[in-house]
């Protein structure tokens, strides 16, 4: 069964504020960790389960120590599939409301909360930029994601 994220973020909610997280900034990033972690663990489940253990073998064969195996062949490989999954992680954050708005108890400013608030306003300019950087912040993520997740020539 799924629970609206509205039944979530009351969760949350209740546990920040018995644990005196509410209005603070290390509150709003932990409440943005539970979607975006579960966002970025499906986007990495598939390629980090593809990954060939015979790399590995090889690796080990070869006399490289487990550190050096994973710093050179498997994060190299994984390279894509790990910006791909920091574009999608952007995105999900981005988009985070409710959380934000019940977790920042009214005293932190973001720009999901700025735009929403601007939604009811009368300045449509500001609003329509407002709009635009919601749009800009993860097409940037997703165009850094593309740049990076190459593989070398």
């Amino acid at each position: 069964m799924r629970l609206p994220s509205l039944l979530i973020a009351d969760g949350q909610y209740l546990a920040f504020l018995r644990l005196g997280l509410n209005g603070t900034w290390p509150g709003v990033f932990l409440v943005h960790l539970t979607p975006v972690f579960a966002y970025v663990f499906i986007v990495l489940k598939g390629p980090y389960r593809a990954f060939d253990p015979r790399y590995r073998a090889v690796s080990l064969g070869l006399n490289a120590d487990p550190l050096r195996f994973w710093s050179g062949v498997k994060l190299g490989m994984m390279k894509p599939a790990l910006a791909a999954s920091a574009a999608v992680g952007i995105g999900v954050s981005i988009a985070q409301y409710v959380p934000t708005q019940l977790i920042a108890s009214g005293r932190l400013t973001t720009l999901p909360v700025e735009a929403v608030t601007l939604a009811s306003g009368r300045s449509r300019p500001l609003m329509a930029v407002f709009a635009l950087m919601l749009a800009i912040v993860p097409a940037f993520a997703f165009l850094v994601a593309a740049r990076f997740g190459r593989k070398p020539l």
